[in-house]
């Protein structure tokens, strides 16, 4: 792996931690970039491919409008550069993201233990012209 690919993704990272408003006590987005791309560097370090994937997926997830709280934890230094570039999909997600899937699969379980509706029964709805009429059958023997 080259080492201007390498240079280019710590550029990327450190963009997307200089997104939006930086907090006080925040690190400086460029050493955590470096430190971050060292540590995915360290552990996809024979696959190209792999590392440039991870690189995409924590761009995406840092500059997500929907989940800031990943780069604030990250920036304040709750999150280390190691724990950042092993997390999976899941874990990036912020809370509102994650209690979705939670949401759906109780809805679903809760229809599948709805009871059954039945439908109305035969004699429950009578008309006074029904009982005044007599069942003949079409059918009378000869």
């Amino acid at each position: 792996m080259s080492f201007g690919l390498r240079l280019k993704c710590r550029e990327l990272l450190a963009d997307s931690l200089r997104i939006g408003q930086l907090t006080e006590g925040c690190g400086d987005p460029d050493d955590l970039a470096a430190q971050l791309e060292e540590a995915i560097y360290e552990e996809l370090r024979c696959s190209n491919d792999k590392y440039k994937n991870r690189i995409r997926l924590l761009i995406s997830n840092l500059r997500d409008p929907k989940n800031p709280g990943l780069r604030d934890k990250f920036l304040r230094g709750l999150v280390t550069p190691n724990q950042l570039a092993r997390m999976s999909l899941e874990e990036m997600e912020s809370n509102d993201l994650e209690q979705i899937p939670q949401k759906v699969t109780q809805e679903a379980t809760n229809q599948t233990q709805m009871p059954k509706v039945q439908g109305t029964k035969k004699n429950q709805f009578k008309s006074d012209r029904a009982s005044s009429c007599k069942r003949t059958s079409r059918w009378s023997p000869l």
